[in-house]
């Protein structure tokens, strides 16, 4: 938990199974564990996750249904991540509770040959405002 002019975030982060059934199963395992912390210290979720599979699947469609999928509350660039030398899917996200206002969502601000050569996948940035 972090608290940032008062407001209180509680943060994670989050890499899913390469296996569709754990997916959705440690999915809903990190949402018990996050909703846990952000109820004992009155706070609101951010949660940055490498879900490993597109938005119209199960654990994407469970983290979205629970917060907000921060890139199509308020996009920036196309969002795509995977794989970082040629992105062509969206498979990282930064999900947030429905009461922070997601002012944007996309990528890093920095040169794709630095980013792809960081990881295999893209940065995903989300600026947020949580009002007090």
């Amino acid at each position: 938990v972090v608290e940032i002019g008062g407001a209180r975030l509680a943060v994670g982060s989050l890499h899913l199974d390469l296996h569709g059934a754990a997916r959705l199963r440690h999915a809903g395992e990190a949402m018990t564990v996050m909703e846990r912390l952000a109820a004992a210290h009155d706070a609101a979720i951010v949660l940055g996750a490498d879900v490993n599979e597109r938005q119209h699947l199960p654990a994407w469609r469970y983290l979205a249904t629970r917060l907000a999928d921060c890139h199509a509350a308020a996009p920036s660039g196309d969002g795509l991540t995977f794989p970082a030398a040629r992105p062509a899917e969206r498979i990282d996200a930064v999900f947030a509770a429905r009461e922070a206002r997601v002012v944007s969502c996309g990528g890093a601000a920095a040169g794709k040959a630095d980013l792809a050569g960081a990881s295999d996948h893209l940065p995903v940035l989300a600026e947020l405002q949580v009002d007090l």
